[in-house]
């Protein structure tokens, strides 16, 4: 048989000032544990408010490519979000500038630069077209040129450069400078070419084929020259009176 009596009253828990079982973060709560000191087997818990993150902004500027934005970044956990993004601004390109100029052989090339951020814009810049020397006046070897006749031979250029010269070259040696080439007196055959110079260095491509220039030197051709000089000594009036044309009429080639 029991029976109960005497009862008094349950003296009650005595918290102690409790310890962190679990640490706050930027976005989850914390724990708090208490636990009785009257009996250690009787605990209670306490939450602790989430930190929230501690942002901190890094403003990227915009470039001419790239666009423009803020970083933030917590400085607690890491986490970090992009955000005001701004447009890429654009290059500011300058006038072009020759930085190589082009020849016949390469081509050229120009540069513009962009102020903002020093980025190049190259653009090649064509080959000049090749120059041709083109003899206006040459007879053909087929005809000769009489016997002590003065021969005077005129040159153009296709495509001239700055600075060129035609070279007129007889039997292989430079003799002239200029667009016309006067033989005096010829008595025999010679070869010619014309070449062109630019700043005194031969393009090669530009000269003309070597041509043959054929004089006339039968007896015929020197006795015609004979007289053709012979009345160019008389005077004037008189030359014009009998007529040097004459001469070629009368004498047989």
């Amino acid at each position: 048989d029991v029976y109960t009596a005497d009862e008094t009253d349950a003296i009650g828990h005595a918290w102690n000032a409790g310890e962190v079982t679990k640490e706050a973060t930027c976005t989850e709560e914390g724990i708090r544990t208490f636990t009785c000191q009257n009996d250690s087997s009787h605990t209670k818990t306490e939450s602790i408010p989430a930190k929230g993150h501690a942002y901190e902004a890094v403003i990227t500027a915009p470039t001419c490519t790239e666009k423009g934005y803020t970083t933030y970044t917590c400085s607690v956990c890491g986490d970090h979000y992009t955000a005001d993004e701004k447009p890429a601004t654009g290059h500011s390109f300058g006038a072009m500038v020759q930085t190589k100029a082009p020849t016949v052989y390469a081509e050229g090339e120009e540069q513009q630069t962009c102020s903002k951020c020093g980025e190049k814009n190259t653009k090649s810049i064509p080959k000049l077209p090749m120059p041709k020397v083109v003899i206006q006046n040459f007879t053909s070897s087929s005809k000769a040129y009489d016997y002590r006749s003065t021969v005077t031979f005129k040159a153009t250029v296709e495509n001239p450069l700055s600075g060129g010269q035609i070279h007129w070259f007889v039997d292989g040696k430079d003799v002239h400078t200029g667009d016309t080439y006067t033989a005096e007196n010829v008595k025999q055959g010679f070869s010619l070419q014309a070449k062109y110079y630019v700043d005194g260095k031969e393009i090669p491509e530009a000269a003309t084929e070597t041509e043959k220039v054929n004089v006339n030197t039968g007896f015929f051709a020197k006795l015609k020259a004979f007289f053709r000089g012979l009345f160019g000594k008389l005077p004037k009036v008189v030359q014009e009176y009998l007529g040097i044309e004459i001469i070629d009429r009368v004498l047989p080639d």
